[in-house]
């Protein structure tokens, strides 16, 4: 790019973003959704070249085919893969092994098409890890990196409600922890590129202590929802009731960190106490049978409620059924689930801890401190006992539950992207590429 360049003039008309997405899938769901949103949004004001994995081709074939990948993106398709292991866990460590290789291998594709395109930008956008650093800040052209987050770890002071595979996970976590703080492949990514950005605060700390500067540092969730998707849960909040036994919710990939071990003790207590509840937790993972097995120790079988998963209306009349999320998670980077059931109204329960913690105030909802799990477990008791008790209050935080999310539009994501753009555009000339 020419030190003539004129960023504001460039700008005005677009510019061409070769975005780096292992993750980006427009059919699918989980964070492959969360990087084709991401790419589909930015593309409605650039030009977007999005460099993926080999395992979403197939997905986007379909979808372009369906009509739905706008054309001013460009997919550029990018190692190797084999099918997912039949183990939920070696699945996610498969995962990760294959992100590593990936991204080692990036650089070459991404040189060779920079050299055909010339890309005004780079950005990295999934995975939202900062455990490995992107190398694209070695092309002639600023890089944004970020969102990342993940800085969160489970307390091992908690780790008695998960299962073995899990400790043995969250102990391979926390060691990657140590070897990313050390890594100089993540702290170059750090000095070199234009932006850095966080998906929550507690990220942004830890980001500065590995040498992030308050000037190039940012701070952004990538959570956002389209006015349709906000109108449609509003809608479906309608559907609550005042009376009758609590309807609470929890959703996701049921891992051992996101606390549904905690929160079924919780609601054993207040089943004791007297409290008529539903609890329905949608979603497959692998704690799951783990979780089985905890609703049948504690009776709670014609409480409790198992789903594989639900989709569209299905999904959004659920949330609006429900008048508690509850999901004592340890870790998050950006909660989706527990934004979508705040759009409906659903007063969040969740831990004090890490993104959810940021989220949720005592205006909205309540936190629950992180001691230990029997602790957790009766404050998780005396919250619902409360709720439960004053459906006036109930009502009352849901609504500002709803109010706090419905900001998180996708016009207010494009002008904080935009804004993001520019300001990586405007350190062009004081880096060195």
């Amino acid at each position: 790019m020419a030190l003539g360049f004129n960023p504001s003039l460039r700008y005005s008309n677009g510019m061409k973003v070769l975005i780096s997405a292992v993750a980006c899938d427009p059919i699918g769901g989980s964070e492959g959704f969360v990087g084709w949103r991401a790419v589909q949004t930015i593309a409605k004001d650039h030009e977007v070249w999005v460099i993926t994995s080999t395992r979403n081709r197939e997905n986007f074939e379909k979808a372009q085919a369906k009509g739905l990948v706008p054309e001013n993106v460009h997919c550029i398709f990018h190692g190797t893969h084999r099918p997912w292991h039949p183990n939920r866990l070696l699945a996610r460590i498969q995962s990760w092994l294959e992100y590593l290789e990936w991204n080692r291998t990036l650089l070459v594709t991404a040189r060779e098409w920079h050299g055909k395109v010339g890309f005004d930008l780079s950005h990295h956008v999934t995975y939202s890890t900062w455990r490995v650093g992107s190398q694209l800040w070695k092309l002639s052209c600023p890089l944004v990196w970020g969102p990342v987050g993940g800085v969160a770890s489970m307390p091992w002071r908690m780790s008695g409600i998960l299962s073995p595979a899990a400790r043995l996970f969250e102990f391979v976590r926390d060691a990657m922890t140590v070897v990313g703080k050390c890594s100089l492949k993540v702290r170059s990514c750090i000095r070199h590129s234009a932006v850095v950005v966080a998906a929550n605060k507690e990220t942004a700390l830890f980001l500065s202590r590995l040498g992030a500067q308050p000037g190039q540092l940012q701070v952004f969730s990538p959570a956002f929802f389209q006015q349709s998707q906000i109108e449609t849960l509003r809608v479906a909040s309608d559907l609550k009731k005042s009376d009758g036994p609590l309807q609470i919710f929890a959703g996701g990939n049921l891992i051992g960190t996101k606390g549904v071990v905690i929160a079924l003790r919780g609601l054993a207590l207040a089943k004791a106490k007297g409290l008529r509840f539903q609890y329905h937790v949608c979603g497959g993972g692998p704690e799951l049978p783990l979780i089985t097995r905890e609703v049948s120790t504690l009776d709670l079988q014609n409480e409790v409620s198992l789903h594989p998963g639900l989709r569209g209306q299905e999904y959004a009349d659920e949330l609006g059924r429900s008048h508690i999320f509850l999901l004592p998670s340890f870790r998050e980077t950006a909660p989706v689930t527990l934004q979508e059931a705040m759009l409906a109204g659903c007063v969040p329960v969740v831990a004090h801890a890490s993104a959810q913690g940021e989220l949720v105030d005592d205006e909205c909802g309540i936190r629950i401190p992180t001691l230990t799990p029997q602790q957790m477990a009766e404050d998780i008791c005396k919250a619902i006992l409360l709720l439960d008790s004053d459906r006036n209050r109930l009502q009352s935080l849901g609504k500002c539950a709803q109010a706090r999310i419905a900001l998180c539009t996708e016009n207010n994501y494009r002008q904080k992207i935009n804004e993001i753009y520019r300001m990586a555009l405007t350190r062009l000339l004081t880096l060195e590429w």
